[in-house]
């Protein structure tokens, strides 16, 4: 059992060990692959409700392009070390 960085309780098989709760903040994600569909559609909103020629910081790495978001084929080993946390 390791310990969650976000909520500081034990985390077994992706849930908390104390809560049985999913690993969302606010606990609205039943799944790590619902989190991870949530973080692919936050950066589509991202993208496409901001401004021309505006990139927001939480989008970008660089400040320049949208190149936060993760492509379809790094998914799975996203999920994969996910669940090694």
């Amino acid at each position: 059992m390791r310990q969650s960085r976000t909520d500081a309780h034990p985390v077994q098989n992706g849930r908390s060990a104390v809560t049985g709760r999913p690993p969302f903040h606010n606990n609205s994600a039943a799944t790590l692959e619902a989190v991870v569909d949530h973080d692919a559609e936050f950066f589509k909103f991202v993208e496409a409700s901001s401004p021309p020629g505006v990139v927001p910081p939480v989008a970008s790495t660089d400040g320049a392009h949208f190149n936060r978001k993760f492509l379809p084929d790094e998914r799975p080993p996203l999920l994969a070390y996910l669940r090694k946390l």
